[in-house]
């Protein structure tokens, strides 16, 4: 599970960079989303073979930065769907869209998070339950760690049963969190520390 989440979190960021610079290098784009070099060959391969990036062939040789040999492979995004990260699985050796209205969210907390963003004012878990299907604890989860990072608060006073409202949308993009916790929002790209550690 920690390695799914750790690839999930790198694919998000490469996805994010890519769509920012259009055209890249892959040093540069391991430089700035802080990947291996490992992890961003093998993204950038699927999504080449998906028709998402080119490769343009090799950038003009600065002498000052690549005094012998060649410079670097220069890559350009050819098919922007959305912001949604387009996710590869190794395990069924399968690209996912889920910027695509066809496309079937399988990852089960970011079906949560678009319920309660349709939702947004008054919901409560019941209704997360059925639009995300979501079993009741998995949903009561999600919510809870929402709840922590600030993005959902429990109305008072305390209601049967009880009663959410999202307060803090920060786009279509699920935040991300680690097991200690913290979370990722790839929307601002910013981390947040929850309140209490989650347990």
């Amino acid at each position: 599970m920690a390695r799914r989440s750790r690839q999930s979190l790198s694919q998000t960021l490469l996805w994010l960079n890519i769509r920012d610079l259009g055209e890249f290098s892959l040093t540069r784009l391991q430089r700035l989303a802080n990947v291996s070099y490992r992890e961003v060959y093998r993204y950038t391969q699927e999504l080449i073979k998906g028709g998402y990036i080119d490769e343009l062939g090799e950038a003009p040789q600065d002498r000052a930065v690549h005094p012998i040999g060649r410079g670097p492979n220069i890559y350009r995004l050819v098919r922007d769907t959305g912001p949604k990260p387009v996710r590869y699985y190794l395990e069924r050796d399968e690209l996912i869209d889920p910027n695509l209205p066809d496309c079937p969210t399988s990852d089960p907390m970011d079906r949560c998070w678009q319920a309660i963003r349709i939702y947004g004012q008054r919901f409560t878990a019941a209704q997360i339950e059925e639009v995300a299907d979501l079993k009741h604890r998995e949903c009561l989860d999600y919510l809870r760690r929402f709840i922590k990072c600030g993005y959902v608060r429990k109305l008072s006073p305390p209601t049967r049963p009880p009663v959410y409202r999202l307060i803090r949308n920060s786009g279509p993009l699920c935040p991300m969190f680690s097991k200690g916790g913290s979370c990722f929002d790839p929307n601002t790209q910013e981390r947040h520390e929850p309140d209490q550690p989650l347990t």
